[in-house]
């Protein structure tokens, strides 16, 4: 799995790549967290090249979610394929972590939750 980051105001976005399972889930959750600390606490999870995500990955996915909203925050996910899908909605995890279809509609519910302008 590879990570990258960017701020774009006062929301997060991180790009991954590979499957997210518990060999490399930490790190995902390090790169949250750390963005969290720096008062990043709504962020968006890319995950168009993301083709798998274990139980691990979901946990992660969970405790993020968690940390987020513990600091007035939220965690879109967008993009994801119809099999990560599949896992949020059998486990009730997509009643918690807002879906987007694009990056360009995450983006606009995370401003949207701030307060700012949604176009």
């Amino acid at each position: 799995m590879k990570i990258s980051s960017e701020i774009e105001g006062s929301i997060a976005v991180i790009d991954i790549s590979g499957d997210v399972v518990a060999s490399n889930a930490q790190a995902l959750k390090d790169e949250a967290l750390n963005l969290s600390e720096k008062g990043c606490n709504h962020i968006l999870l890319e995950m168009s090249k993301v083709s798998f995500l274990d139980s691990t990955g979901l946990s992660v996915c969970m405790k993020i979610y968690e940390t987020l909203t513990k600091e007035s925050g939220m965690l879109v996910m967008t993009r994801a394929n119809d099999t990560i899908k599949k896992v949020l909605r059998v486990t009730g995890a997509d009643r918690k972590i807002q879906m987007a279809a694009s990056r360009a509609e995450g983006i606009e519910i995370l401003k949207g939750r701030l307060g700012g302008p949604v176009s």
